[in-house]
């Protein structure tokens, strides 16, 4: 069971550091193999629980970076509890969760191809159902570990990032068959499901199009608030003074899209209210757009929106954030764990958030503009990549995990978005990392960390969209009917024999 666990703990080095990703496929090689031993042939359920929590226990440490929480009041008691239940209870549930899926692969048939495709179907089934319930909470996806293996992760713009975990884990699971058994025909098959795919990806980076995109010049403000400062009281004018002043001094310089980040402002947005008028007249003046996040009430409900505002000073439709942070933004089980532990409550000041049910983009005069809010980019999906925007926008404010691996990991997820969509990304955070990102994923332009500062960079504006945007999630519904199709017939199988 140890081993397993270090399985899982090789398995996650890759999320903490970009260029370790061959390490992904040596700790899916390990936890196969360990599945193949006599000692664990009856203790798979476990086994393969280890090797999940230590992957998943290794992942969430940087939970640890919000603690003392000492912006919401909690105690050092009171804040040890919420970084506890973080730090062990969401990796006990993803593992449980990934677990279950996986042991359902004693379940498939012992030819050594399907039982290989079958594996990788059940992990794209358990990466999906992270997606779901309350407490979603689908971070440690295969396709975040291979964001620095270019020619892999280049294919997501073919088939989504769910592509990556069948890739990774099928070719994997092939690989200790082919060992165990010595077959030469089953080492090329693994030599060929491994090395197409990349080819394509090498292809797919060699010639990205012959047409040379069209740039505009932006901006990204970091105003590197704390957590701390954002909440604390009569607080609010000094930050609207702060981002103003970085707006104006972005747009003298000549940025032509500006982005502030999540809730920039931490006070309600009201059409033609100061936060319109005052950025909407430097929109007018310098002739730019202004994108940024703000918090509005419509009637009793609050949402956490995106707006631009265009050189006119018009507003463009709106976003609402539609994955609010379970425990941030809302309060899963509100009345009875707000009973039982009060000081959950100062987690969120503002109350909860209604979830949004607009469109995924915005648009105004000028452009179509891709959003997600901060856990938004988490979730991505087809929707986003085939929405049409001219370029996309993450805001974000991650200032509650300090310099911790989230904000990489972060970052990481927005790299997905921009490859998926096949459109340049803009990422503005509160206290970083904000980046200009381009279609490939590659950075064009990013910050220093927990630093004040105004990224500059040249966006460049694609006019093609990618494969995936066009053809949907062909890869999650394959695997269910791939796994449908074999569980069938092993039920009718069975039931013919009882028949007989």
């Amino acid at each position: 069971m140890l081993c397993c666990f270090l399985s899982g703990a090789v398995f996650s080095l890759p999320y903490f550091f970009e260029k370790l990703f061959p390490f992904t496929f040596l700790g899916l090689f390990c936890f196969f193999w360990l599945l193949k031993l006599e000692a664990l042939e009856k203790k798979q359920f476990r086994g393969m629980l280890c090797f999940f929590l230590g992957f998943y226990l290794c992942l969430c440490t940087w939970f640890l970076a919000m603690y003392p929480l000492s912006a919401f009041g909690f105690s050092p008691v009171q804040a040890g509890l919420v970084i506890g239940f973080c730090c062990l209870f969401v990796p006990l549930k993803m593992a449980l969760q990934h677990a279950f899926f996986l042991w359902l692969g004693r379940f498939l048939p012992e030819n050594p191809y399907l039982r290989a495709a079958g594996y990788g179907c059940l992990w794209v089934a358990a990466e999906l159902s992270l997606h779901l319930g309350i407490l979603a909470f689908p971070w440690g996806t295969v396709a975040l570990s291979q964001t620095g293996f270019s020619p892999l992760i280049g294919t997501v713009s073919l088939f989504g990032s769910e592509w990556v975990a069948l890739f990774a884990v099928t070719v994997c699971a092939l690989a200790v068959e082919a060992v165990k058994s010595k077959e030469q025909r089953m080492a090329l098959a693994t030599s060929a499901c491994f090395i197409l795919p990349l080819m394509a990806g090498y292809l797919l980076a060699m010639f990205p199009g012959n047409t040379q995109p069209a740039t505009v010049p932006v901006a990204v403000l970091q105003g590197n608030i704390s957590t701390e400062e954002k909440w604390g009281e009569n607080v609010s004018r000094e930050i609207f003074e702060t981002y103003v002043a970085m707006t104006e001094e972005a747009a003298e310089k000549g940025a032509k899209v500006i982005l502030l980040p999540e809730t920039a402002v931490p006070v309600r947005f009201n059409e033609n209210g100061v936060l319109h008028e005052t950025f909407g007249e430097i929109a007018k003046k310098h002739n730019c757009t202004i994108v940024m996040g703000i918090f509005r009430k419509e009637g009793q409900a609050s949402y956490n929106s995106l707006i631009a505002i265009d050189p006119k000073g018009a507003l463009s439709t709106v976003y609402d954030k539609r994955h609010p942070v379970p425990f941030g933004e809302y309060m899963p089980m509100g009345e009875l764990l707000g009973s039982l532990f009060p000081a959950l409550k100062e987690l969120n000041p503002e109350g909860a958030l209604t979830v949004g049910d607009s469109p995924i983009y915005i648009e105004n005069g000028d452009y179509r503009i891709g959003c997600y809010i901060c856990f938004d980019s988490v979730f991505g999906g087809h929707e986003g990549a085939s929405c049409g925007a001219d370029f996309t926008v993450v805001v974000t404010n991650d200032g509650w995990f300090g310099d911790s691996a989230a904000l990489g990991q972060h970052l990481r997820h927005a790299k997905l978005r921009a490859i998926e969509s096949g459109r340049s990304l803009l990422r503005a955070a509160n206290t970083g990392i904000s980046a200009v990102v381009d279609k490939d994923g590659s950075l064009l332009a990013h910050s220093s960390p927990m630093k004040k500062e105004i990224l500059y960079g040249e966006m460049p504006l694609y006019e093609k969209g990618t494969l995936y945007g066009l053809m949907g999630d062909v890869i999650p519904l394959g695997c269910v009917l791939y796994l449908a199709i074999l569980f069938g017939y092993k039920i009718l199988k069975k039931r013919n024999k009882k028949e007989i």
